[in-house]
C-alpha cells in the first residue's frame, strides 16, 4: 500500500526535523495526516500486525518451510518476519471467531440415531442435533420447577419407561436420565445448611468424601449466586484459547527434557512451540472451512488430509530445528506426540483444579 508523505520536514510529535520517512527523535512517520478512509485502515491493521513486507516474507516459509521460522528467529534473523507472538494470536482469533460458525451449521444439517431398529439392528437417525437438544432442554427446564418430592416421582416413572425400552433405545436416553437425576440431587441440597444436615444423617460408610463433599459445597455455593450448576466441560471449552497459555509453555517443558541433546534453551523450544501451534491452528480453520462447503460424505477425507499434513509438518520441522536423521525424527515425531497428550491432561487437570477452587 503506498504512503503519502509530507514535504514539511518538522515532526508533528515533537517538534524535531525530519530528515528522511521517520522522525530521528521519536521515530513517529512523517505520513499526511489526511487520508482517505480505506488507507487509513490499511495502515491501522498494518502497523498493528505489522501486515506490511513482514507478511509476505514470513507467510512462504510458514506454510512451506517447517522450522525455518523458528531457526531464523533463534539465530536472530528476526525484522523480515512477523513475531511469533503476534502470528499466534492473528491465527487463533481467526479460528476462534469464525471457526464456531462453520461447525454449528454442520451440526444443524447432521442427523442423529435416536430410535433402535429390531430388523436391522441398528440406531434409526429420526431428528436433528438441534431438535434433540431443544426437546431435552425443554424437559429439563420443567423438570428444575418441581419439587424434590415431585422430582423423585417423575424421576421414578423415566426409570420404569426405560426399563421397558429395548438396550438401544435405553443407551440413547441414558445420559439424560443421569443429566436429571444431578438435579434430583441438587434440589434436595439446595442450601449448605440442608447439605450438610443430610451427610449427618447418613452412615458414615455412605457419606462423601473430602474431595466430594468440597466440590458439592461450591456446587451450592455458585449456585446460590448464580442459579447456575458448574459445568466444568463447559467452562473448560469456553476457555480453551486461554487453556492454551498454559498448554503450550507444558508441551515446551517438555519439548526441552525430550531434545537436551540439541542443548538449547527452553524459549527456542517454546518459540518453535508457538509455531507449530500456529500452523495447527491454521490448519483446521482451512479443513473445517472446506468441511462446511463441501459434503458430509467429504468431511471424513478432508479431515485425513489435514492430520497427514500436520504430520508431516511436524516431522520436517523436527528435523530442521533439532538436526535429527529421517528415522530418529520419526521416532521423536511419535514421543512428542505421546508428550503433547501428557501435556493437554495436564493443562486440563489444572484448569479443572482452578474452576473447582475459584468458582463459587
Amino acid at each position: 500500500m503506498s504512503k503519502h508523505y509530507r514535504t514539511e520536514n518538522n515532526c508533528l510529535n515533537c517538534g524535531n526535523d525530519v530528515n528522511g520517512k521517520f522522525c530521528s527523535n521519536c521515530g513517529q512517520e512523517n505520513i499526511e495526516i489526511k487520508e482517505p478512509f480505506w488507507t487509513f485502515v490499511g495502515h491501522g491493521v498494518g502497523h498493528y500486525f505489522h501486515y506490511d513486507s513482514k507478511f509476505k516474507n514470513t507467510l512462504k516459509p510458514f506454510l512451506t518451510k517447517p522450522g525455518k521460522l523458528t531457526n531464523d528467529h533463534i539465530g536472530g534473523r528476526r525484522a523480515r518476519h512477523i513475531p511469533p507472538i503476534s502470528l499466534y494470536l492473528f491465527i487463533t482469533l481467526i479460528y476462534f471467531l469464525f471457526a464456531p460458525t462453520f461447525k454449528d451449521k454442520k451440526d444443524n444439517n447432521t442427523t442423529f440415531n435416536y430410535e433402535y431398529n429390531q430388523k436391522t439392528g441398528e440406531l434409526e437417525k429420526t431428528m436433528s442435533h438441534s431438535e434433540r437438544e431443544a426437546e431435552e432442554d425443554s424437559i429439563y427446564s420443567v423438570f428444575k420447577t418441581y419439587s424434590y418430592n415431585r422430582q423423585l416421582t417423575e424421576l421414578a416413572k423415566l426409570d420404569s419407561q426405560l426399563s421397558k425400552e429395548d438396550e438401544g433405545a435405553k443407551k440413547i436416553r441414558t445420559d439424560f436420565f443421569e443429566r436429571l437425576k444431578r438435579l434430583k440431587v441438587s434440589a434436595a441440597d439446595s442450601t449448605i445448611e440442608s447439605y450438610r444436615s443430610r451427610q449427618d444423617n447418613l452412615p458414615i460408610s455412605q457419606r462423601d468424601n473430602w474431595f466430594d463433599h468440597f466440590w458439592n459445597e461450591r456446587q451450592i455455593t455458585y449456585k446460590e449466586k448464580t442459579g447456575r450448576d458448574i459445568d466444568i466441560k463447559d467452562m473448560l471449552n469456553k476457555n480453551f484459547p486461554k487453556l492454551l497459555f498454559v498448554l503450550m509453555p507444558v508441551f515446551a517443558f517438555f519439548l526441552m527434557l525430550n531434545f537436551r541433546k540439541n542443548k538449547k534453551l527452553y524459549i527456542e523450544h517454546l518459540i518453535y512451540t508457538i509455531h507449530l501451534f500456529s500452523f495447527a491452528f491454521l490448519s483446521f480453520f482451512v479443513s473445517e472451512f472446506l468441511i462446511y462447503l463441501t459434503p458430509l460424505n467429504v468431511g471424513a477425507v478432508i479431515s485425513i488430509l489435514t492430520f497427514g499434513i500436520l504430520i508431516w509438518y511436524t516431522y520436517r520441522s523436527i528435523r530442521v530445528v533439532y538436526e535429527r536423521s529421517r528415522w530418529v525424527s520419526v521416532r521423536k515425531l511419535f514421543s512428542i506426540s505421546m508428550l503433547f497428550c501428557l501435556a493437554l491432561v495436564i493443562t486440563y487437570i489444572l484448569g479443572s483444579f482452578t474452576i473447582i477452587v475459584f468458582t463459587g
